[in-house]
């Protein structure tokens, strides 16, 4: 899984997932939660998640806005007869292929939300990639806090697990990163919710380059395969 990750990720992306997946045996539970490759079992083949995607901040056009993004991941049947996740996003009405991924790996909205992040960040600080990757690899791996919650999600009441990372609370480089120093991912999951992902929120302190960015779930839909 590892491997199909670095092949459809850029090479910073994929050094998060790939690393956090690696040694998840000697994560902690949060990271253990985070990247649940269970994540699509709810769903049948010829379903599809739909979620909403916006960005935006005092960064500007740093971190290339979004108004009202649209992401679908939906479940089909590969040639070689396994589930697989073909992933399209882009404004309302005008979705493109992104990927496809196997359905077996969780949900590709994780390793696409990361890249995003990582790619906000390092345009609106000016900052290394290769730096800030390992910053969230480190706090994504180790760190993290759970917090149990209920929610109204879809019309029903869902138990889900608010997981918190403050990704540079301790780092030695934070008086260099403006509001990004208070960037923290809160990722809001529950095994109730077809997908797993209920909400996705990457967000900064205040200042000239805060950024805020969330991936929401909206319902469930299907397709003719």
């Amino acid at each position: 899984m590892i491997g199909f990750y670095k092949a459809r990720l850029s090479g910073v992306a994929a050094g998060v997932v790939g690393a956090v997946i690696a040694n998840l045996a000697f994560a902690g539970p949060a990271s253990e939660r985070v990247f649940s490759r269970k994540a699509l079992d709810l769903l049948s083949v010829g379903q599809l998640v739909e979620y909403s995607h916006t960005r935006g901040g005092t960064a500007g056009e740093a971190v290339n806005p979004i108004s009202d993004g649209q992401i679908r991941v939906q479940v089909q049947t590969a040639n070689d007869g396994s589930r697989e996740a073909e992933v399209t996003m882009g404004a309302p009405g005008k979705l493109r292929p992104v990927s496809v991924w196997p359905a077996s790996a969780g949900n590709p909205i994780l390793p696409i939300f990361l890249e995003s992040a990582l790619r906000s960040m390092s345009n609106a600080t000016g900052g290394s990639t290769f730096y800030i990757r390992n910053r969230i690899k480190d706090a994504l791996g180790t760190g993290g806090t759970i917090t149990t919650v209920t929610l109204d999600v879809d019309g029903a009441s869902v138990e889900a697990q608010e997981i918190v990372f403050a990704l540079f609370e301790n780092d030695k480089n934070r008086d260099r990163m403006g509001a990004f120093a208070d960037m923290t991912l809160t990722f809001v999951v529950s095994e109730q919710t077809p997908g797993d992902i209920i909400r996705f929120t990457a967000e900064t302190g205040d200042g000239d380059t805060a950024y805020r960015e969330e991936i929401a779930f909206q319902g469930v839909g299907s397709t003719k395969e």
